[in-house]
């Protein structure tokens, strides 16, 4: 509608009104973006290559692209990473640690700090968490978290994004015989895990 307003005159052409049409437009190249990787994590049970992976390694392979952002948003990282052995399709794990970190970027202001750990599971899996000291997501919405789109309260105020970040990550999850599990308190931070079967 702005656009059109533009091209009939009804509207200015300007700089300002050119820069809100860009900025709309990068918002829905990157819902897109999104979507596509949502529809690639509900296929990924018939398109998974599992091998013997080391979490650990798979964890500080992502972990290492995102260091700078860290850095650049003034948020501690710290990483403990314990090897644990899974059968797994490395390049979605490395997704679902990405996402996490991501989101923990995202969701904890300058100061704050995020971690990212790497451990055996109790049943010869292994498990991937990430945990930081941000928001917080409040008891009523963490049972949607991983719908499609939600989007809470904490994040339209302190956040952009599509909304489908931990959605894909609940179905890479699910698709390796995993599970994902989220605690949370607004004001005291979330912590995130995702175990995966050996």
């Amino acid at each position: 509608a702005s656009h059109e307003a533009m091209l009939d005159g009804v509207t200015p052409l300007s700089r300002e009104n050119v820069a809100s049409l860009r900025e709309e437009t990068l918002r829905l190249s990157k819902m897109i973006e999104d979507l596509q990787l949502l529809a690639a994590a509900e296929a990924a049970a018939l398109r998974l290559r599992p091998v013997r992976c080391d979490l650990a390694v798979i964890a500080g392979d992502a972990a290492t692209g995102m260091r700078d952002a860290f850095a650049a948003a003034g948020v501690g990282f710290e990483q403990r990473l314990r090897p644990a052995v899974v059968r797994c399709d490395a390049d979605r794990v490395r997704e679902v640690v990405t996402n996490l970190l991501t989101n923990a970027l995202k969701f904890t202001p300058a100061g704050g700090e995020v971690a990212l750990e790497s451990a055996p599971g109790t049943d010869r899996g292994g498990r991937i968490r990430v945990i930081d000291t941000g928001v917080g997501i409040g008891k009523d919405e963490l049972p949607h978290v991983t719908e499609r789109f939600y989007r809470g309260t904490s994040s339209t105020a302190t956040a952009g994004g599509s909304g489908i970040g931990l959605a894909i990550v609940a179905e890479l999850a699910h698709a390796h015989g995993g599970e994902l599990l989220i605690v949370s308190e607004p004001g005291a931070g979330t912590r995130v895990t995702v175990t995966l079967p050996a």
